[in-house]
């Protein structure tokens, strides 16, 4: 089956990793599938460097030019904005034809939609209208829900909102996964402080100031633990009353290894379309502390893992005391997240794909 997957630009991110992974993975199988996107090949260095990709690449010809780039600068906020008309005929253009073409963001919608290629899907990962701060951007991404193309979301959460906001139907399920040859728990130094673990983005529904608040008054009580800190973009400082170990991008291999080097990891969001990083970290034998929404397909509060209210940062600081100071309680919590992560290895996630996509 000869499969495309229409991207809004292909960096580093959660969301783009949840695309990338299926794409190869689905490419392994003996499917032709192509990744059409804005941006250009460096955009994609974050997969290129650790891994030979399995499917092809077209990236658009105008609308990741570094003259486009700075001409839509220039324009924003007056009423000759191109973007995204500009954006959605570009990728038209560029798509191949398919049997499935599968839209991952509310301006691909409308590119998979007029191009008329394919069985049109839409794989749907956040709810941008509940963080977005432009009116007219909020109602492109709801408008793209009524589209007549078949929807999927990444979590339980995320088709129950869209339902409820929209009335939209949802026809599948289908979340992130995880690679059990690179994510596993390892064995963990002895004899040093413990290791507390986050991603860390200065975007305010990610939760990071409530965790930053949380670990200064933990800093005050006590020094039996450090902090680690990783970010690929939006990266937050250091402060001498929360100070943290930045480490920039890490992917693959070394987040897994990162991780499991950690005792306890924070996932303190707001909300999240699929929270990948409390199930990678379950997955690399961490005990996690997360909020709910958008962990819901995974988490079993007090069993797999601590939950918290989101922008609480005393729930954050009084599950972290509880934690540290509990070693069995950790272990054990570590352990059935450890198995709640084997149910999300991507086999499992690909045969939901191929499901999908053979009906």
């Amino acid at each position: 089956m000869k499969i495309n997957f229409t991207l809004f630009g292909a960096g580093l991110t959660g969301g783009n990793f949840n695309i990338i992974e299926p794409a190869n993975r689905l490419a392994e199988r003996g499917h032709e599938v192509i990744v059409t996107s804005i941006g250009k090949i460096n955009d994609l260095d974050w997969f290129l460097k650790r891994k030979e990709p399995k499917f092809k690449i077209i990236f658009t010809p105008l609308a990741g030019r570094f003259w486009y780039r700075a001409l839509r600068r220039s324009l924003r906020g007056t009423i000759l904005f191109p973007m995204p008309e500009i954006e959605i005929r570009d990728l038209i253009r560029s798509m191949s034809d398919c049997d499935v073409n599968i839209a991952t963001a509310a301006p691909t919608a409308f590119a998979v939609h007029r191009s008329g290629k394919g069985r049109g899907f839409y794989y749907i990962q956040h709810y941008d209208s509940l963080f977005g701060k432009d009116l007219l951007a909020n109602k492109l991404h709801d408008e793209s829900y009524f589209l007549p193309l078949e929807k999927i979301t990444v979590s339980s959460w995320l088709k129950n909102t869209v339902k409820e906001k929209l009335g939209v139907d949802i026809k599948a399920v289908i979340t992130a996964g995880i690679d059990e040859k690179i994510f596993y728990p390892r064995e963990k130094p002895k004899n040093r402080k413990k290791r507390i673990i986050s991603l860390g983005r200065k975007v305010d529904w990610k939760g990071f100031w409530e965790l930053e608040a949380a670990i200064k008054n933990l800093f005050k009580k006590r020094q039996d633990f450090e902090w680690i800190v990783y970010s690929a973009h939006d990266t937050p400082e250091s402060s001498p009353e929360a100070p943290f170990t930045l480490m920039k991008s890490p992917y693959g291999k070394d987040l897994a290894e990162l991780y499991a080097s950690c005792d306890i990891a924070v996932n303190p969001s707001w909300h999240e379309g699929f929270a990948q990083p409390a199930l990678e970290a379950m997955a690399s034998g961490c005990t996690v502390i997360t909020t709910k929404i958008g962990a819901e397909d995974f988490i079993k509060p007090n069993e797999n893992c601590f939950l918290v209210e989101p922008k609480n940062p005393t729930q954050i600081e009084r599950a972290l005391e509880e934690l540290l100071d509990n070693a069995s309680l950790r272990e054990e919590m570590g352990e059935n997240g450890f198995a709640t992560s084997k149910e999300f290895y991507w086999d499992k996630i690909i045969d939901k794909w191929e499901e999908l996509i053979n009906k």
